[in-house]
């Protein structure tokens, strides 16, 4: 069995506390199944700016789970700001052991 979490923030929404923990609650539960978790997600969240406190808080709270994750360059121009691009996260919690 492998699982595919797929997790969108809205654009609209301001980033909150709330995210963060309701993901942290996710990331918990998807971390007890004994398979492979892929994680794939348009967060809205600025991960190509290692120093963004959003940033920090995502990229620390996968790390709490042990999970690899990549994705610090743009994935995609965003067409609606053209001084801006849009980075995909992709995550996977898989201990092979």
């Amino acid at each position: 069995m492998t699982i595919i979490a797929v997790i969108y923030r809205p654009r609209s929404a301001p980033v909150q506390q709330l995210f963060f923990d309701e993901l942290g609650a996710v990331l918990e539960q998807l971390a007890t199944y004994l398979a492979p978790v892929y994680i794939a997600g348009d967060f809205i969240i600025h991960l190509e700016h290692p120093d963004d406190p959003h940033s920090v808080q995502l990229c620390s709270l996968v790390n709490c789970f042990a999970a690899s994750h990549g994705r610090h360059a743009p994935t995609r121009r965003n067409t609606l700001r053209c001084d801006h691009d849009d980075v995909d996260v992709m995550a996977t919690l898989y201990d092979p052991h």
